[in-house]
């Protein structure tokens, strides 16, 4: 009796999963594949140094303020689970440059935990601080427009992909479109032109790195331990 209810679950998961994600080949199997996410937005903006009020301490002339680069995508989430939280998600954001070598990719992956998605959306972001901004764009009062582009890509088990990852989540800005122009050919129709810019040493930075953790906590999901004890 259990074997022919288990074969009848796969039967009913492989059928919502057929009509809630067309009939697109896939490279994983049926009954493997619970969510399927889109980006939906894709916001950047320039922001400056959060200020606070302090009582009691004697704090040193504040300097000028900063301009912070901003990234945060809008999250659309489809799943067949009954579950209100993923267990992990990953989101890596590309941040692209022109600079006296060339165009350079600025990069980092951010897992995100126990993020909730009984709404069927979630929030995630990366920023650039005030001195790497400068580096990479060459520009003291850098604007959005000095990136050259940005990218994010979402990943998380169980995710639908189809086929040589043609639907693995992602999203782009681009302000200089010379550098879709200058990308190299590929054989993989799917590669993004991002990929085939050179990775710079630089790093992008998780909300818990930055002072606006202490007001915007509340909006996106918590990283993962693991990026909290390589971020000491």
């Amino acid at each position: 009796m259990k074997t022919t209810k288990n074969i009848l679950a796969v039967a009913t998961l492989t059928t919502a999963l057929a009509l809630n994600l067309g009939a697109e080949p896939e490279t994983q199997k049926p009954e493997r594949i619970l969510h399927k996410i889109t980006v939906e937005t894709l916001e950047v903006e320039i922001q400056n140094t959060p200020r606070f009020n302090f009582n009691g301490p004697q704090l040193p002339k504040q300097p000028e303020n900063k301009l912070w680069l901003e990234i945060e995508a809008k999250l659309n989430i489809e799943t067949l689970s009954k579950l209100s939280f993923l267990p992990s998600l990953d989101a890596t954001f590309h941040v692209v440059t022109k600079g006296e070598n060339g165009y350079e990719r600025t990069e980092k992956t951010i897992t995100f935990k126990n993020v909730n998605i009984e709404n069927g959306e979630a929030w995630v972001c990366a920023y650039v601080d005030p001195d790497t901004l400068r580096v990479i764009t060459q520009e003291k009062r850098p604007k959005v427009e000095s990136i050259t582009g940005i990218a994010v890509t979402i990943d998380t088990t169980n995710l639908y992909k189809g086929k040589d990852l043609q639907f693995l989540p992602f999203a782009e800005k681009i302000y200089d479109r010379r550098i879709v122009n200058a990308r190299k050919d590929v054989k993989n129709k799917n590669t993004r032109w991002w990929t085939n810019v050179t990775k710079s040493e630089h790093q992008l930075l998780a909300l818990e790195e930055t002072p606006f953790s202490a007001i915007l906590s509340d909006r996106y999901p918590r990283i993962s331990l693991e990026m909290k004890s390589a971020m000491r």
